[in-house]
Formats: C-alpha cells, structure tokens, sequence
C-alpha cells in the first residue's frame, strides 16, 4: 500500500465522440498502429492480406483521431470493425474529426 497515488505518465483526454473503421475485405489484419496512439487523416494504419501473401489492401484512417480500440484478432470479415477512433476538441475544431 502507498500513501499517494503516482503522478501519471500522460495528461488525460477527453473524448467526444467516436467511429470504427471497418474491414473494406475479408482476409488477415495486420495493424502497425497501437491503442493510445494518435493518428493523422490519411494515415496507413495497418493492411489487410490474405494467407499467402497474392492479396494487398491497405487501410487508412478516414480522420485525425486517437485509437481507443483495436481489434487484435487477425481473421476479418468483410464489415469487420478493426479500429475505433476517438476525436477530442482538436480534432473537431481542426476539421480532422467526425462530428
């Protein structure tokens, strides 16, 4: 037990509203971004492949935001939410985020 709690590592955000982004394809999703990171509108986000490498797709983000969720099972339909994007009062009043 400690007396205090420790000064956090971060400064909170606060988050507004929020959308997923969905599996335009089926195959396996491979993110190159982590929950908590910040992303840019037009940010490659990860690819969508199929199991022996002939098919390509990459996914973007459709808006500035921050990942609040991430699905990390790498099996995707078709429809699929894959990411889920946070906007806060920057991006809304950046014109990044969705209103």
């Amino acid at each position: 037990m400690i007396d205090e709690a420790p000064a956090p590592l971060t400064k909170n955000k606060i988050i507004w509203s929020s959308s997923w982004i969905r599996a335009k394809y089926a195959g396996l999703f491979q993110p190159i971004i982590q929950s908590g990171e910040f992303v840019k509108k037009n940010q490659l986000i990860g690819a969508i492949t199929d199991p022996f490498g002939a098919f390509k797709e990459n996914v973007k983000s459709p808006a500035a935001g921050y990942v609040v969720g991430l699905n990390n099972n790498p099996v995707a339909n078709a429809g699929d939410a894959l990411v889920h994007l946070g906007y806060d009062d920057v991006c809304k009043i950046d014109g990044h985020g969705e209103e």
